[in-house]
């Protein structure tokens, strides 16, 4: 089933999936590094000629802000899959969209979606099916 023609479709599922696990990585990364950035020791111009301590600060709250930077440059890269995940969601059935969250976002199996929903198997992998062809479209037209 994952293979041939629904290949691409399978793929992109598992791409939203790694994006989406990955975010959250990163938005908890930057909260780490916020709160490392908040605890520096703030730089004085007061002081002339004096301590070679601030230098090692001011080192410390650059180090901070590139890392908080080029982790929301990160996230910003991986908002497109989810992004495009969300507007393919917004264009399908209730049904469809039923599916999809239960597949993508929650990784449950098609029997366990199946009996969520009250259908068969059978049925949800024709639901399935449906949805590669609406993506295969929608990749075809964008």
């Amino acid at each position: 089933m994952k293979n041939g023609l629904n290949q691409d479709f399978y793929k992109w599922i598992d791409d939203v999936r790694k994006a989406i696990r990955k975010k959250d990585e990163l938005e908890k990364k930057i909260k780490y590094y916020e709160r490392r950035l908040n605890s520096c020791k703030g730089v004085t111009y007061d002081v002339l000629g004096g301590r070679g301590n601030s230098r090692s600060n001011e080192d410390n709250q650059i180090y901070w802000i590139d890392r908080i930077s080029k982790t929301k440059k990160a996230i910003s890269y991986l908002n497109k899959p989810i992004n495009y995940y969300e507007c393919f969601k917004i264009q399908v059935g209730s049904q469809e969209k039923l599916l999809l969250q239960g597949y993508v976002i929650k990784c449950k199996s098609i029997r366990q979606i199946a009996e969520e929903l009250n259908v068969s198997s059978s049925m949800i992998m024709k639901i399935m099916n449906n949805l590669s062809k609406k993506y295969s479209k929608e990749n075809i037209t964008n």
